[in-house]
């Protein structure tokens, strides 16, 4: 089972509410039957029977044979997952030649689905149809029961009521520590911009002038370490890796001040990963993206992808995703997959037809003709995106700062603390609470305009409240306002910092103000680029008085 066929999983369990469980052979590999004779040098500490004559020197002469599969031999993994899968087909499990490691079967009252990582069994399912499971592979294998899936092809995996959180917290802090990064500043984005003057590019092959690193600076290894993490929790650090392992052969000190960029970003993100929700609104949806000229030294471009379910990413197209649902029976109605493109004559082509010209000659015809059948078949759906809501530009390009941010968070990477905190309804309560501290509620529904929830009123007033903060209480209220914030606008607001969240409240064009409510003690006014209080009273709560606006 590979990390892709992992993610869709976890976003299977998640988005229909189903129950997972990890399970443990003990010594699998010794469950294996040999499809050949293998002979062994006897082992030391066997004792050679007494009838056989001079057995110690017989002991060097002597061989034994296997009659099954031992941890060591090269076929044992084949002979496990040979004896393993006969059991499963005869229990009526089914598999597919896609997933040859996934198993399932369905019932009249739910499912179960095995997947396999070498002896590490995921049961997904219906929980009586995963008790059923858990007790028959007892009944024939040596088992230890390990309760909620919580770790496996070494990812941590959180359970919460909203959702399931797929991170890598642990493996990221050995990383920086085994490079010594550990006490490193944190950074905001995993590369620097790249210099349009080619000469002056960062991320240049090596230069005449230049010294190639020795064997002392653990380049390899680095970039090893850091596709470890991109394949599977981080795809926000693929581009940055990729483009820096195609300088494996031939790495200079710029290169290497690349990779301690990327652990600096790494630094002040550890506990960022993959969050599923629960009950999406979304299914599988694509986005796709070519960069042109992504790497100016050698005139190429480069493609990007990126696959969400339900907002988060499972990243290489899912192969498997049609069986996997037709055979649990987890969805019936069959939608074709959208697939966003920012190149809107690319979209019209693969829509209405091939246009042969000077300018398509290069392309062969027979991609637009498939591409078009999938359209025919409603397999795939095409639709035009604004390059700035693409989210496979992480993939293809250095961005700045605040896309990049956007984009991170369009693909559901989240922060696990940002999780820990109360959910979205609870941290509105005490928003509103703080709000109504100055404004009785009946006056919210003046903020009600311009297409604006009441929801979105009430954090963009409570974000300029709490830019006047003063205690470590109204501190910790100011930071609840600004994380509610990146909930309730998440297509534009990817800050952290205050000051950069009440530049991030939309639907305020103008430096114009108007009032929008008042009373004997205070008056509320729109005013860009946030909403401002003032009152000649005391404030409530010792907030201090705000700023009169001229």
């Amino acid at each position: 089972m590979d990390a892709i066929t992992f993610r869709y999983l976890m976003s299977l369990t998640a988005s229909n509410n189903l129950e997972m469980y990890l399970m443990d052979v003990v010594t699998a590999y010794l469950y294996g039957s040999l499809d050949s004779e293998i002979y062994m040098k006897i082992p030391e500490g066997f004792k050679i029977p007494r009838r056989v004559k001079d057995a110690e020197a017989s002991k060097e002469l002597c061989s034994v044979k296997l009659q099954r599969s031992l941890y060591g031999l090269k076929q044992s993994g084949r002979m496990w997952y040979n004896r393993l899968s006969e059991y499963l087909l005869s229990k009526g499990y089914v598999n597919n030649a896609i997933c040859p490691c996934v198993f399932i079967k369905k019932s009249s009252t739910g499912f179960v689905i095995i997947a396999v990582y070498v002896d590490d069994l995921n049961m997904i399912g219906t929980q009586k149809e995963i008790d059923d499971a858990r007790t028959h592979m007892k009944d024939e294998f040596e088992m230890k029961d390990l309760g909620k899936t919580k770790f496996c092809l070494g990812l941590q995996i959180e359970h919460f009521q909203d959702g399931i959180f797929l991170h890598q917290s642990n493996y990221t802090k050995r990383v920086l520590k085994r490079f010594y990064m550990d006490k490193a500043t944190p950074l905001s984005s995993p590369m620097v911009n790249r210099s349009l003057d080619v000469n002056k590019d960062p991320f240049r092959p090596i230069e005449d002038s230049e010294e190639m690193l020795g064997p002392e600076v653990p380049y390899m290894s680095a970039i090893g370490a850091l596709m470890y993490l991109a394949n599977c929790t981080r795809p926000d650090i693929a581009f940055a890796t990729n483009l820096l392992a195609r300088y494996s052969s031939s790495p200079t000190r710029r290169h290497w001040n690349g990779i301690k960029h990327i652990f600096r970003y790494l630094q002040g993100t550890i506990e960022f990963g993959l969050y599923y929700s629960r009950n999406p609104e979304v299914g599988l949806v694509g986005f796709a993206d070519a960069g042109y000229l992504s790497d100016p030294h050698k005139a190429r471009s480069q493609t990007g992808y990126v696959f969400t379910y339900g907002g988060t990413a499972i990243s290489g197209v899912p192969k498997n995703k049609l069986w996997l649902q037709q055979a649990s029976g987890v969805s019936t109605k069959k939608e074709p997959t959208t697939i966003y493109e920012d190149n809107s004559a690319c979209v019209t082509q693969l829509k209405e037809g091939y246009i042969k010209s000077d300018r398509t000659k290069h392309i062969p015809p027979r991609f637009f003709s498939y591409t078009q059948e999938l359209e025919k078949n409603q397999e795939v759906d095409i639709q035009y995106v604004r390059s700035s809501d693409n989210a496979a530009d992480l993939f293809t390009k250095a961005l700045p700062t605040t896309v990049f941010k956007k984009h991170v968070h369009s693909i559901g990477m989240r922060r696990l603390q940002d999780l820990n905190s109360p959910s979205i309804s609870t941290r509105i309560k005490i928003l509103t609470g703080y709000a109504r501290s100055f404004a009785p509620a009946s006056e919210w529904t003046e903020l009600r305009g311009s297409g604006r929830s009441a929801t979105e009123a009430r954090v963009s007033l409570v974000l300029a409240l709490a830019s006047q903060a003063s205690s470590a209480s109204q501190r910790l209220l100011a930071d609840l306002a600004v994380e509610t914030a990146k909930y309730v606008f998440p297509k534009r607001f990817n800050s952290s910092n205050l000051e950069e969240a009440l530049m991030s409240v939309p639907d305020l064009e103008t430096m114009n103000f108007r009032v929008l409510s008042r009373t004997d003690k205070y008056e509320i006014r729109e005013v860009e680029p946030y909403f401002v209080a003032e009152t000649t009273m005391p404030a409530e709560n010792g907030f201090k008085v705000f700023q009169r606006v001229s």
